[in-house]
């Protein structure tokens, strides 16, 4: 197990974050016995919330430790405010782990275009899916 990634957007992205910050917590042991590490190695999280007041919250285990982490985002997102991956990210980094941001422009929440701008909903997921392809690669292989 030493190529695991979590990955999720909104609520799926709220949940790999947690997978993947609060890894050694001894508060949430690992389910899987073995030898070898099952740590997870990155993360790719698409346009999460910050949400600091749940006890089970991401934001709450973030360390030096933290796997490697990409945030993306759209630059004004109606459901989720793009400030909390900018945070997650600046956060991440000032303890010493590393996090990269992408924000993409012009996108709703989950991408989808409200307006049925297919055209640029294959954009903005082209653009999103690229930059999550190349992350894992340079962190999984």
């Amino acid at each position: 197990p030493s190529r695991i990634a979590v990955a999720g957007e909104s609520a799926g992205g709220y949940l790999a974050a947690f997978v993947a910050f609060a890894a050694g917590d001894p508060e949430f042991p690992s389910a899987i016995e073995s030898e070898t590490s099952p740590d997870v190695k990155c993360a790719v999280i698409w346009y999460t919330p910050l949400w600091t007041d749940l006890g089970f919250s991401p934001a709450n285990h973030l360390s030096q430790e933290a796997p490697p982490a990409l945030f993306i985002h759209r630059d004004s997102d109606s459901l989720v405010n793009p400030a909390d991956s900018k945070s997650y990210v600046e956060r991440l980094n000032d303890l010493g782990a590393k996090a990269e941001l992408l924000v993409i422009a012009d996108a709703e929440h989950g991408f989808f275009d409200i307006n049925a701008n297919v055209e640029a909903y294959k954009k903005h997921m082209t653009e999103a899916l690229d930059a999550s392809v190349a992350f894992l690669r340079r962190h999984l292989d």
